[in-house]
């Protein structure tokens, strides 16, 4: 089988591609990379008029000539045509590759910094826990919690809930076997039926004042 770079300005018409794919399985074409190969798609589909084609079969024509000179699926290259009729142009698609390509925030050092508070202090809700990290650098002055001070409520839940190495951690551990929290008294009208073991608690509210809630008695 010849490798042969990929030259077909001459190939101008439907005839000449059905001529040329009777004879395809006698060569293998190379045309770049990814880039390369997406822009001769594009190059393509406007030389022959892709998208005005009234004829089924043409299109058809067209579609063999691309999927067997760039070597991909039918799959792959209707989603590319529709791309293609949509925007004007085919761009391959790198964001995949760098959605999580900027530096993280706070790194290992500062997810164990969290781990080691929140064993330390029986992991509390996200706001207690986030004024001790800032206690720890604005107060008491340990440099290392410097990064990590910042860190919001929001992004500490975050954190415990999807981090990796929060997760595999002792402190994933103990909020998950804490014990379960029952009231011991229950706010309700009592219904004793003449039985004995019940109380009955009136409180009085003592007032606001000055925005501060008062006391109940």
């Amino acid at each position: 089988m010849t490798t042969i770079t990929m030259n077909d300005s001459h190939i101008v018409t439907i005839e000449q591609l059905r001529e040329f794919l009777k004879l395809n399985k006698e060569f293998q074409f190379a045309i770049g990379d990814k880039k390369g190969r997406y822009r001769w798609i594009e190059e393509t589909l406007r030389r022959f008029s892709y998208h005005r084609l009234k004829k089924k079969k043409e299109r058809i024509i067209v579609r063999r000539y691309i999927r067997t000179v760039a070597g991909m699926s039918n799959g792959q290259l209707t989603r590319l045509i529709k791309k293609h009729q949509h925007c004007g142009k085919l761009i391959p698609n790198y964001s995949a590759n760098k959605r999580n390509g900027f530096r993280r925030k706070y790194g290992p050092m500062d997810i164990a910094l969290l781990i080691t508070t929140d064993g330390a202090h029986d992991h509390l809700w996200g706001e207690a826990t986030t004024r001790i990290l800032k206690r720890e650098y604005h107060v008491y002055h340990h440099d290392t919690y410097k990064t990590i001070s910042d860190l919001s409520v929001s992004h500490l839940y975050r954190i415990r809930n999807h981090n990796r190495q929060y997760n595999s951690s002792v402190a994933k551990w103990v909020r998950n076997t804490r014990a379960v929290q029952v009231n011991i008294g229950v706010r309700a009208k009592p219904r004793p039926d003449g039985k004995p073991g019940f109380l009955r608690v009136d409180t009085v509210h003592s007032g606001d004042r000055n925005g501060r809630k008062g006391a109940y008695h």
